[in-house]
This record gives structure tokens, C-alpha cells and sequence, in this order.
């Protein structure tokens, strides 16, 4: 018997700075399954609009949060009305094909996972980082990979931690990982390395390696808070 193609709510939290999303929302609907109707959700906040045209033939919804990008995610889980959901960045492209990935592991037992990463710059130092991401400990999962998740397995562990300022990708990977089956996809998630060109690739690694060490050492957030604006501050 063949098997179920489930119906996938791609999340796209767009609440840090102003984006437009029209070129991200092109490029999924031309490699979506057009047999299948899957939705998009756009969680921002009043600030931040993007533009897309009204012909679009996919299922687009918009929701509204004013805190961090966890606070957000939920926001747009809340809305959510496929069986998987998968959170997407806005600056972030899934492989084509990737509903038809995602399904394929959902379907032989996977109830969460993700892509491999790859940067859209031939920089050796971030190919290198990116290589690590084909392995599926926890702590090498971050955003840029995007992520799926089956909303029952979502709603199981309570979505994302929203006391968490940072590492709230690493945290809930964790958490799944001790429910259900965590597949990482071979193929790769292309996203910008426009910071690491703006500020510095060896700057930039090396602020990220200070968060993740800080994040396992169990540094309080509010501290950790402090330290990233600081941090921040200098790039």
C-alpha cells in the first residue's frame, strides 16, 4: 500500500529585521508539490511587511509576535493546521523536492528531523562547519538547517522553550530526541552567509563557539542575554 502524503505548515518567523520575502516565497512555490495543499505561515511583527502577489496560488497566512524567535515559532505552530509542521528561516533554502523528503521520513518513522546545511559562499572555513552538519547530535542542530516536526510530537513537548533567549533549536532537538526518531536528510539547506561577509568569518565563528559553550555550561539566560547584546554590540 502506498503511502500518505501529509499535508506540511512551513513557518517562517521574519520578526528580527525587515525582510523581503517575496523572492524565498517565489522560489517555494515553484518547487512545491503542486498536488498537495500545504500552507505557509509568516510570523512577524507590525513593523515588518513583505510583499507577494496576489495571484499565488499557495495557501499563505500571516501571524503576529512581539517577542524572541521561540515566542514566535509557537505563534505560528498555534496556526498551523498541517500534520507536520517545518520552520523554515527567512533566509534559508530548502532542496527541491523537500515536502517530498520530508514526507518519505515521516513516513518510514521519523517523527522529527532535518536538513544538512550548506552556505551560499564557496568559504572553506564555513564548508568545513557545514560538513558536521550531516551528523545528527543535537548540538550541531541549528536553525539554518530548518526543521520538521510532527505537530503531535510538537504539541507533546510543549513547542519551543520561550524562557530561552538563544539555542532554543539545540533545546528542542534535544527534547525530541529523547521521544521520537530524529532524521537528518542528506540533502542541504542552502543559507546566507551575508553576516559572516559583513562582519568577518573567523569573527563571526568565533562569537556562535562562545554562545554554544555558554549555552552547555548552563550560564543562566538573563546572563547570557547580556553577554550576546554585548557580543553583538562589537560585530
Amino acid at each position: 500500500m502506498a503511502k500518505k502524503s501529509v499535508k506540511i505548515s512551513i513557518i517562517i518567523p521574519a520578526t528580527r529585521e525587515k525582510s523581503d520575502l517575496s523572492v524565498l516565497l517565489n522560489y517555494l512555490e515553484n518547487i512545491l508539490d503542486k498536488n498537495h495543499a500545504h500552507e505557509i505561515i509568516i510570523v512577524r511583527n507590525r513593523s515588518i511587511s513583505y510583499t507577494y502577489p496576489v495571484a499565488s496560488k499557495m495557501h499563505i497566512k500571516t501571524a503576529y509576535s512581539k517577542h524572541q524567535r521561540s515566542a514566535a515559532m509557537n505563534a505560528g505552530a498555534r496556526m498551523a493546521s498541517g500534520e507536520i509542521l517545518y520552520f523554515l528561516h527567512s533566509d534559508s533554502y530548502p532542496p527541491e523536492g523537500f515536502d517530498k523528503d520530508i514526507n518519505h521520513a515521516y513516513n518510514n518513522g521519523a517523527g522529527a528531523g532535518s536538513f544538512r546545511l550548506r552556505f551560499d559562499t564557496q568559504n572553506l572555513m564555513l564548508a568545513a562547519f557545514a560538513w558536521f552538519t550531516r551528523l545528527s547530535w543535537y548540538w550541531l542542530r541549528f536553525g539554518d538547517q530548518s526543521m520538521f516536526v510532527s505537530a503531535v510530537n510538537f504539541n507533546l513537548i510543549g513547542g519551543f522553550d520561550e524562557t530561552l533567549s538563544t539555542m532554543e533549536d539545540t533545546d528542542i532537538v534535544k527534547r525530541l530526541k529523547k521521544l521520537t526518531r530524529f532524521k537528518v536528510i542528506e540533502k542541504q539547506v542552502v543559507t546566507s552567509a551575508r553576516k559572516y561577509e559583513t562582519y568577518g568569518y573567523l569573527r563571526v565563528q568565533f562569537f556562535y563557539i562562545i554562545v554554544v559553550l555558554l549555552y552547555h555550561l548552563r550560564v543562566r539566560q538573563r546572563t547570557l542575554l547580556k553577554i550576546l547584546r554585548k557580543m553583538s554590540r562589537s560585530l
